[in-house]
Formats: structure tokens, sequence, C-alpha cells
């Protein structure tokens, strides 16, 4: 490794390449605008916290659009779409607004997140909560059953995963109950 040559530290410069195109005496604004991109993704990473911090959700949902334009294959950027679509349908609902295109939104953006990380519990964990989330909401709009059911595999997988894990215990109890089954839901 570096660390164990003597390297603890490095230069991260993502003008190079534009600056030895003319000798390190010119950079263009399209080579300028090309180096800067990722740095661009962590800036919109970091406002789209902040703005989903503040509740301004709308906001944050659109600096992640373009951090997943740059990055649309990362889990974690992906998760947090769906903890940002999930917050707006929620919003929704308490604003007595239909929340089933936000929640489609979501559980998109989880599904994808869960496909590209399997093994990491959040994923699954969200996106069961974002499911009990829309089964409370849907009688209002249609049969919460399928959503349930969903979470309740969700939460499973994560009990697999994590076994200890006494909130998807709480949320699993809680799906069954919505649909009934007390039995299963102790």
């Amino acid at each position: 490794s570096l660390l164990s040559e003597g390297v603890t530290a490095m230069k991260i410069w993502p003008f190079d390449p534009a600056a030895e195109a003319s000798c390190g005496q010119y950079i263009s604004n399209a080579d300028l605008d090309i180096a800067l991109e990722p740095f661009r993704s962590v800036l919109y990473l970091l406002r789209a916290r902040a703005r989903y911090a503040g509740s301004r959700f709308a906001g944050a949902a659109e600096d992640l659009a373009r951090v997943c334009e740059a990055r649309p294959s990362n889990a974690r950027v992906l998760h947090k779409v769906g903890l940002v679509h999930a917050a707006r349908a929620v919003e929704a609902v308490v604003q007595g607004k239909d929340p089933a295109g936000m929640f489609a939104e979501a559980l998109a953006a989880f599904d994808e997140s869960v496909r590209l990380a399997p093994d990491v519990p959040l994923g699954p964990y969200d996106r069961g909560t974002a499911l009990l989330s829309l089964a409370m909401a849907l009688p209002r709009y249609q049969d919460p059953e399928p959503a349930l059911v969903r979470a309740i595999a969700d939460f499973d997988r994560v009990l697999e995963l994590t076994p200890d894990n006494g909130l998807a215990f709480c949320n699993r109890g809680l799906a069954h109950l919505k649909r009934g089954e007390l039995r299963h839901a102790r």
C-alpha cells in the first residue's frame, strides 16, 4: 500500500490533463468545466443533505437528480433519493394530496439501491418503512395489501442480515398488525 511505502499525502489536481495540453499556459473554460464536475457532485450532495434536514424535499430531490447524472449506479446516492421521495410522499399525505407518484419514485430508487447493494440492511429497511408508510396512506387511494406484503419481505431480509434489529422487528409487527395477522405481529 502507499502508506507502507511512506506516502502520507497526495495531491489531487483535476486540471493536470488540461494544463498539460497547453504546457501549463492555459486551461479553457470547457476543460475547467470537465475538471470541476466531480466536485460539483459532492457539492450537490451536501446541499441535498442540508435541504433534506430543513424539510425542503423538492430542492433536495433536484440536487440528488444532478448527483445521479454523475453517479448513476451509486447505491448510497440512490438510497438518499429514495429517502427524499418517501419524505415528499409523506408530506403529500399530510397536505391531503395523492402520494402514489412520489412513493413510486421512492420505491424505484430503493429498488435500484438494494439491487446494487443487496447485503446492506439499510436499503431494505428504509424501503420497507416507505412501503409501510404507503400502506398506511393507501386505503384512501387503493388496496394496501401488496405494499404490506413487500414491507414484510423487506423487514424479513433486514432481520436475516441483522437479527438483533429491533426497529425491523417492530415495523414487521406493525405490517402484520395492519394486515390483521395478530399472531404474527408479536
